[in-house]
């Protein structure tokens, strides 16, 4: 029997740091310094880690490199990462309009799926500011005749999420926890949380497995 605490990778605003396309021989890979091209080399020595993340992109800049918008997208589809919206042009949407806010989410929704047929079902908030008045269309619209749903809408990082199956989740205004990077700490980042629940193990989500892999508890 074993226990695991899962974590949930999430990229912001689709830079070509997080992902970008290189030409190899007659292929397009992704760029080894990546974050991709890293993970997938991390998922070759650990495949029991997965392969997982979860892109928010917007309309305006969707990783620069080799290859199509499309090419860019399918790749990481198939891969297994999941694409999430992040507005169109990254605005404040507590000064957005109810057309202006149906615009931002619809624009990206649209391109996704006219591009490769994808269902986006999650929003990022930019800033993690949400809209007092129209806080519904941010989760459920239209533009352009085309309907959008956002199951799922994440705040900025702050503190971690509660699990999925507790009562007092609100997965409308999900939390996340923000990752610097290198050895640097900063209060309420990754680093700083890690620490916390080491020291407060009940805070960990853990999931119980036996050894032929069945669930036992959450």
């Amino acid at each position: 029997m074993c226990g695991c605490t899962p974590i949930i990778l999430t990229f912001d605003d689709g830079t070509s740091g997080q992902f970008n396309l290189i030409e190899s021989g007659d292929q397009l890979v992704a760029n080894p310094k990546s974050a991709v091209g890293i993970m997938e080399e991390f998922y070759k020595e650990h495949p029991d880690f997965g392969l997982n993340g979860t892109f928010y992109i917007n309309g305006t800049s969707i990783f620069s490199g080799k290859g199509t918008v499309k090419e860019r997208l399918e790749y990481l589809i198939d891969k297994g990462f999941e694409i999430g919206n992040h507005t169109n042009t990254h605005p404040y949407l507590n000064k957005s309009s109810s057309e202006e806010i149906k615009e931002e989410v619809g624009i990206v929704n649209n391109l996704v799926k006219e591009l490769t047929g994808y269902e986006i079902n999650s929003l990022a908030l930019p800033y993690g500011i949400s809209s007092k008045d129209y806080a519904d269309l941010l989760a459920k619209g239209s533009y352009k005749d085309v309907e959008y749903e956002n199951k799922i809408i994440l705040l900025v990082g702050a503190e971690p999420a509660l699990s999925s199956n507790n009562e007092k989740v609100n997965l409308q205004r999900l939390p996340r926890v923000r990752a610097t990077g290198g050895n640097k700490r900063v209060d309420c980042d990754l680093y700083y949380w890690l620490d916390v629940m080491d020291k407060n193990p009940k805070m960990k989500y853990t999931r119980l497995e036996n050894d032929s892999g069945d669930k036992l508890v959450d």
